[in-house]
Formats: structure tokens, sequence, C-alpha cells
């Protein structure tokens, strides 16, 4: 009975991935693909009891799958060995509505003084606050007058910024697209969005044509060089993310959820959502040198994650 018990505990789980991988699944279903990385932890628990039971070949059994299921597991970072002499950071973050204060953010950015910063569900009290940073930071999109936080977003940075454009779908979402002019005299096109969160069919519907909007301009997009990023809501571990712009490079770190406010625990990130794409056409080396999450910022349920770009 405890054989069959285990086999259960064991086969199901692993169907269940397998089937949130590869086949279309409903709302409901690829929500719950976001937290296939908890995997590793559920089989471990798992060892851990049937190893108190005594049956040692069940639990190594379970340790085995345990350890099988990290791989493809994003993390907390990534460091190519091979980066080029010439970088750009890019620095990402959902600040939250309802963080009193950015305060470490701000701090963090003088410090490290990324190149690129790009921020979501900003607030016009957390414009202010940004204000901080125009020395620094002078081109910047998000919270001029009649264009305001589109969908809540904001993007600063070290040098030019042109052709800023705020697209919105039909059902009133909102990205930005904008070509960056890096101190390497080259120009980058940058997409920026913050698609709804998927907690119902309706928005799931909604997050799902936005991206294939995102898509579609990208793909279009005349520049050599473009990039992808925001906090996306689509989780690494899911069939459709495996789909998004495909041509494209990335590399998921975990960065959600940092703060369980009903609880008030910090917690460990285990789904990644904030991403970067990137392609550049002109290059065999991989764009993305190195994308790390970034702890020091504190006050929102996301984690800040920094990413070094190659350029050639």
């Amino acid at each position: 009975m405890v054989r069959v018990f285990a086999l259960l505990t064991i086969l199901l789980p692993l169907v269940l991935a397998v089937y949130l991988r590869f086949f279309e699944p409903s709302w409901q279903l690829e929500n719950l693909a976001a937290f296939l990385s908890l995997f590793p932890f559920y089989f471990g628990l798992l060892a851990l009891i049937f190893l108190v039971m005594r049956h040692w070949l069940l639990s190594a059994g379970l340790l085995f799958t345990a350890l099988v299921s990290t791989l493809g597991m994003s993390g907390t970072s990534f460091n190519q060995s091979a980066c080029a002499t010439n970088r750009l950071s890019v620095l990402q973050y959902n600040v939250f509505f309802d963080n009193p204060s950015l305060s470490s953010l701000i701090d963090y950015v003088n410090q490290a003084q990324p190149d690129m910063v790009v921020l979501q569900e900003v607030s016009p009290s957390h414009g202010q606050a940004l204000e901080a940073l125009f020395r620094s930071y002078p081109y910047y999109y998000g919270g001029q007058i009649r264009v305001g936080y589109p969908s809540g977003q904001m993007v600063l940075s070290k040098t030019p910024l042109y052709g800023m454009t705020t697209h919105r779908t039909a059902a009133g979402h909102a990205f930005i697209s904008l070509v960056w002019q890096t101190r390497f005299e080259q120009d980058v096109m940058v997409i920026a969005a913050h698609p709804p969160s998927p907690r119902n069919h309706k928005h799931w519907n909604e997050r799902n044509d936005l991206l294939a909007e995102i898509e579609t301009l990208a793909l279009r997009s005349p520049l050599t060089y473009n990039l992808v990023v925001g906090d996306f809501n689509l989780a690494s571990t899911t069939r459709r993310f495996d789909q998004f712009l495909p041509m494209f490079h990335t590399m998921p770190i975990h960065s959600w959820p940092v703060f369980l406010k009903r609880w008030h625990l910090q917690t460990y990130p285990i789904v990644a959502i904030d991403h970067l794409w990137v392609s550049n056409e002109n290059s065999d080396r991989s764009p993305i040198c190195q994308r790390e999450r970034v702890m020091e910022i504190t006050g929102s349920d996301h984690a800040a994650v920094m990413t070094v770009l190659n350029v050639d």
C-alpha cells in the first residue's frame, strides 16, 4: 500500500507537469504551472517523510526525483563565462503601488548606476520621489503631462530616448515602445510592458492579447538590437513562455513573491515573471552576459532584477 501511495505521489505531479509543459492548458492550469518550481521541495519533503518511515529505497528514489526536477528551473542568478568588453546594464523592478518608500531603490540606483531603469506599478507619488534620479537620468518616459504612467510604467535612462509611443490594446492595457540611444551610439528598440495578472479567464485572455501585440511589434522592428522587458505575469515554467519570442534570448530569474503581506513574512522568490528578452542579429555572442536578483531593494512583493547585456 505504501508503495502504491508513493508511486501516485511521484507520477501524478510528473504527469501534470508534462501536460502543462506540452499541451495548451486552461487559465487555471497555466497559473498552476507557475509553481512547478516547487517540485524539488515537494519531492524533498516526501523523501524526508519516507526516510522517517524507514522506507530507504522510496526515500532515495524521491530524493533523486527532487534533484532531477531542479534541472531547468530558474534561480537567483545567471553568469556567462565570456562577456564582451562593452556592456549595458538594465535594472527592472515592480515598485508595488502600496510601496511607502523608494529610498532603497534610489540608493541602489545611485550606487549601481545602471544604464536604464524600467519600472512597473509606479504611482504619481512614486514619480515625485523618483525625481531625485533625474540628475543622473535626465531622459525618461512616464510622468509627463498627457502621458502619465502607462499601465503604471516608467523608463529612465542616462542616454537619449526618442520615438516614445504608448500602445493600447482593445481592452485598454498599455505598453511602451521607444528607441534607446546607448552610450555606444547604438540604437536599441525597447518595448516595456506590464500585462494584467491572469487571475480570471477575462484577464488571462487580455494578457495573452497584449503578449501577441508585443510579439508582433518586436518581430517587425527595423533595428538589429531589440529589448523586451517588464513584469509579464507569465511564469517561465509555462508552455506560453517557451513559445513567446522564440528567436530572442532570455534567462528567467526567480523574482516573486518576496513578501506575503497577509502573514508579514519574508519569502524566498520561487516564480520568474519579471522577464527580459533581447535579440542582436549582428552578433554570434549571447546578448545576455549576466542576470541576477537584487534583494537590497525592498518594499515590494517583487525582487528587482539586474541584467548586463553584451554590446558588440
